[in-house]
């Protein structure tokens, strides 16, 4: 499950990391916030968000050790 994580984070995270501090020094200079801007930044939090979901659930799994098959 952690390298599901790791590599999750590194195909859909770091990708985006440059273009959105392109578009924040863009709108730096502009001296308002791009609507272009604001739509990366939502979606970099939506995949972030959904990120933490299968770690969620490895911590939930793990603390509570459900027998999901019977021991022989």
């Amino acid at each position: 499950m952690i390298t599901f994580l790791t590599i999750n984070a590194f195909i859909f995270l770091v990708p985006m990391m440059p273009e959105l501090v392109a578009l924040a020094e863009l709108s730096v200079i502009d001296g308002k916030v791009s609507q272009e801007f604001l739509d990366r930044a939502q979606t970099e939090a939506m995949v972030g968000a959904s990120n933490t979901l299968p770690l969620l659930f490895e911590m939930l799994l793990g603390s509570f050790k459900p027998k999901l098959f019977k021991e022989k």
